[in-house]
This record gives structure tokens, sequence and C-alpha cells, in this order.
């Protein structure tokens, strides 16, 4: 919704339990969020992509991105869940409020699932020639076929998006839907990749999670052991802030 600029904290750096295969997922409740409380701006702006295993979840009518970027003055970019609630949960991509401002709002509905585990894997790569590759998302590998997007259509080649400001997991896009949101639901391993992306088969690896830490473009992962705070970015080795505590750990995993 993923060369480098800079490659901030190279795989696995960083003290705590982080690293490797998470033991714990991330439990949202009552519409919570995690922030990395800014310095998320040198990923390559052409080139990234975002990665999560998600289970639970509720769209609730907002957009609650599993990776969501505030690129100042109330301009954000949203790779996630969005819809009018569980019945049509979809995946998304969308910037909003500047240049370039583009969305993919048809994508087929998400297969609802209580208790089961999604991949959702969605790439930003404006370099493709063709300009139907250069967004696009798979739901457990599989790439997802949409008309043509509506609003503004595919970024024109080599278009990168703002990179400053904080950045989000969980958060609605400028209250879009006209309320509060955030996430619901169990969220595992959410992993950001930048300049050299891996492919949606190798994330999703037959429904069995790998170390997204393995990959060369990995840039920020919120990899949750027994031990970590909530929130723990192995890659960028910083704690994302939990308002309201309302983020906690949870033993259940894809695995």
């Amino acid at each position: 919704m993923a060369i480098f600029l800079t490659l901030n904290g190279i795989l696995g750096s960083g003290g705590g339990g982080g690293g490797g295969i998470p033991t714990r997922s991330l439990s949202f409740e009552q519409l919570a969020q995690l922030s990395d409380g800014g310095n998320f701006a040198t990923f390559n702006p052409r080139t990234f992509s975002s990665s999560c295993w998600v289970s639970n979840f509720e769209a609730g009518g907002v957009l609650a991105p599993y990776f969501q970027k505030n690129i100042g003055a109330g301009l954000v970019l949203g790779i996630g869940i969005a819809g009018a609630g569980m019945n049509t949960p979809r995946a998304d991509f969308t910037t909003i409020g500047g240049f370039p401002a583009y969305s993919v709002p048809n994508s087929p509905s998400l297969p609802i699932r209580t208790s089961q585990w999604l991949h959702l894997y969605t790439i930003y790569d404006s370099t493709q020639a063709s300009d139907t590759n250069r967004i696009q998302q798979f739901v457990d590998g599989t790439l997802i076929t949409y008309a043509t997007p509506a609003e503004r259509g595919y970024p024109p080649q080599n278009t990168p998006v703002n990179v400053a400001g904080n950045a989000f997991f969980g958060r609605e896009t400028v209250n879009q839907f006209g309320h509060p949101g955030g996430l619901l639901g169990l969220y595992y391993q959410p992993a950001f990749f930048s300049g050299i992306l891996p492919t949606a088969a190798q994330l999703y690896n037959g429904g069995v999670p790998v170390n997204v830490l393995a990959f060369p473009g990995i840039y920020s992962a919120l990899i949750t052991n027994e031990t970590d705070n909530i929130g723990y970015d192995v890659v960028r080795n910083v704690t994302w802030s939990n308002p309201s505590d309302r983020t906690v750990k949870s033993t259940t995993i894809p695995i």
C-alpha cells in the first residue's frame, strides 16, 4: 500500500527481545493506534510496500490502515482496510489532500474471517512502466484485480509520495468517513519495505509467516515477543507510542 535513500537500522538491530518470528500479535481494542513519533521520512517515496497478517479485524465504517503515514497538514498516505463495516471491508490504498492524490477504492470485498488469518500486502512502485503495476494489492498471496481506480487513477511513472511527518499503525485517514477511527482486531508482524521489495509469495509463504527481517528492503517492523515493549520496532530501534494503552499483546498468532 512497498535503492534506499537511507536504511535505518540494518536487519534486526536494536535491543529488546525483538527479531525473528514474533511470538505475540498486537491486539487493538477500542479503535487503537500506535505512533512512531516522527523520523519516518527516509524511505524511498517511489518504491515501497507494506505487509501484515490480520485476524478478527473490523473496518467499522472507517479507513483503518495497517500502515498509515501522516504526511503533514492533513495529508496522509493510507494502506490498509476500508469499508462500511464488517460486511464490506476491502483492501485500500489512498493519498488524500496533496500531490500526488491517488486512490484505489474499487478492490473487491475481503473475505470475512472471525478466527482465521489473512495476509495483506500492498506495493507502491511508481517505477513500473505499466500503470496497473504501480499499485498492487495482495490477499493471501493472490493479486487483487479491480476496475480502473475511481477519482484520480494510477500515479504517473516515477511519482513520489510526500514523506514528511509521523507514521501511524492503525489511524483513520483524516477522519475520512466522518468520525474518529483506528484498528480493531489482531495484527501480526506489521512490516514496511523500501526500495527492494519482496514478492507477495515470499511473504505469504503458503500461509506460514516468515521472518520479515531476512529481506534486504526491510525498513520498519513491529516485532512483538513476550519481553518486548508494545510496538517495538526492531529495525529502527524505537518503540512506537501506545495512546491510552489500548493495544495489548496476544498469544494468538498465525503459526
